[in-house]
C-alpha cells in the first residue's frame, strides 16, 4: 500500500507536544508572576495537604493547585463561593493537558462572588415558591418503572451510559429512548430542550 501522507516535519505525540506547550509557557515571564481575581468554586483540601479549587468569573474559569508547603503557610480558609485574589505562576498538567494556576498565596476580598451570590438569590427565590418543601416531594419509588433523562440529542455516550446503568442494575428493565420536543414559539419551531424534566407515564 502506497503511503500518500506527506514527510511530518513536525510531528508529536500527544505527550511531546503537551510538554513543548508546558515548557513554552514557563518561559514566558509574564505568565510566572500573576495575580488573579475571581470567585473560588469547588475548594478540596484531601489528606495529602494539596489545595484544589477552581477561579470563575462570568466568562471563563481558571484551575488552581496549591501545594502543601504553600497551603501549610495559608492562614485563610477559602470557602465555595468567595471572591479572592491569588497569586501563582502558570503551568500545563501534562496528563490531562489543562494549564493551570500554581497558587502559593490567597487573599480573601470582601463580600461573596457575583456567581455564587446570583445562585444563592435564585435558591432563595425558589425556596420562597416552596419548590424545596420536603412535605411536595413525592417519595421515589424503589423499583422505578421508567426513568426519563433529558441529554443533547448529539450525545450518544450520555445514552449509552444511562442504558448500560439500568440493564446492569435491573436487567429486566428496558430503555427506549424517545426525542422530546418542546414547542419554543408560536411560528411553530421545534427545538431540543436539554435539562427539562420529564414525566414519563
Amino acid at each position: 500500500m502506497v503511503n500518500n501522507f506527506p514527510d511530518a516535519v513536525n510531528l508529536y505525540s500527544v505527550f511531546e507536544l503537551t510538554t513543548y506547550i508546558r515548557q513554552v509557557v514557563e518561559r514566558d515571564d509574564g505568565l510566572q508572576d500573576v495575580w488573579v481575581e475571581g470567585e473560588m468554586s469547588s475548594p478540596k483540601r484531601p489528606s495529602s495537604g494539596h489545595w484544589y479549587f477552581t477561579l470563575k468569573d462570568d466568562r471563563s474559569e481558571l484551575k488552581a493547585v496549591m501545594w502543601k508547603t504553600s497551603a501549610a503557610r495559608q492562614h485563610y480558609q477559602p470557602e465555595h463561593g468567595q471572591k479572592v485574589r491569588a497569586h501563582g505562576r502558570i503551568s500545563v498538567y501534562e496528563a490531562r493537558g489543562d494549564y493551570q494556576l500554581l497558587c502559593d498565596f490567597l487573599i480573601p476580598l470582601d463580600g461573596i462572588g457575583d456567581l455564587h451570590a446570583r445562585f444563592r438569590q435564585l435558591w432563595d427565590k425558589l425556596a420562597g415558591e416552596g419548590l424545596f418543601d420536603p412535605e411536595i416531594k413525592r417519595p421515589l419509588p424503589a423499583f422505578p418503572r421508567r426513568i426519563g433523562v433529558v441529554t443533547s440529542p448529539t450525545d450518544p455516550e450520555s445514552h449509552a451510559g444511562t442504558g448500560r446503568g439500568c440493564t446492569t442494575q435491573n436487567p429486566r428493565s428496558a430503555a427506549p429512548y424517545r426525542s422530546i420536543w418542546r414547542r419554543c414559539d408560536p411560528s411553530g419551531t421545534r427545538r431540543w430542550q436539554p435539562g427539562r424534566p420529564v414525566v414519563l407515564q
